[in-house]
């Protein structure tokens, strides 16, 4: 019900009062209280007197005490997902990407509380594809104006950058379009620069590198003008 006000509120244009509600209404637990939130026979008394009946409710409440945590950072993730997407797609990616921010901050209780990404189910293609926007325009110099609400000084070199950091803490997800999605929003320019039969013919270390490993005519080739969207940078 919490995250339907606050989906409401956003197609009211009501940002603020979305936050309010989400802090609200769905909290983020304490560390360590998602690890910690079952009752002990301490809890309802002396163990010694616990009958079978007792030990069965023991059990009934630990598990709805584990179901509602885990239902409430679903839909905390959920709404702050819409709330990113929002501003994204309203061209205000400072505001984006400080959801992004809640969003990794989450992300470690989301892993100790054992959810799946399917189980949480984020929308993390829109996500990209609304921050890529926002660089898009940003490589156009949109808020360049000393006069814009926004202040590009303080953001990644990439602004899909905010949207990775919070997608590697959250439970992986492989699915194609979001890795395709990323691919197209990362990889502007691509160049063919040597060719080498050894090391020392390669070019110096002076970034991240990945290297393509397998037989021959496995498709290796294939695969890197995929990730580029080339058609013939890497050739056999």
């Amino acid at each position: 019900e919490s995250s339907a006000i606050v989906r409401g509120l956003l197609r009211c244009r009501y940002t603020e009062e979305a936050w309010e509600v989400l802090e609200d209404e769905l909290s983020l637990p304490l560390e360590g209280w998602v690890a910690f939130s079952s009752v002990s026979k301490h809890d309802m008394g002396d163990a010694s007197t616990k009958s079978t009946n007792e030990e069965d409710l023991l059990h009934e409440e630990n598990t709805r005490r584990q179901l509602e945590v885990r239902d409430r950072l679903i839909h905390r993730a959920r709404s702050i997902a819409s709330i990113a997407s929002r501003h994204f797609y309203e061209d205000e990616p400072g505001a984006g990407m400080n959801a992004m921010k809640k969003l990794n901050e989450m992300g470690k209780i989301v892993n100790e509380a054992g959810l799946t990404s399917e189980e949480i189910g984020m929308p993390w293609e829109r996500i990209v594809k609304g921050a890529a926007m926002c660089e898009s325009k940003r490589r156009s110099g949109k808020w360049e104006d000393e006069n814009s609400s926004e202040d590009p000084s303080t953001w990644p070199c990439n602004i899909v950058y905010s949207v990775l950091d919070a997608m590697i803490s959250f439970p992986p997800e492989n699915r194609d379009v979001t890795f395709e999605a990323l691919c197209n929003a990362l990889v502007r320019r691509t160049v063919f620069v040597t060719g080498a039969v050894d090391m020392k013919g390669c070019p110096e270390a002076d970034r991240g590198e990945v290297a393509f490993i397998g037989r021959s005519n496995v498709g290796k080739s294939s695969l890197v003008n995929m990730l580029t969207n080339r058609k013939s940078l890497a050739f056999t």
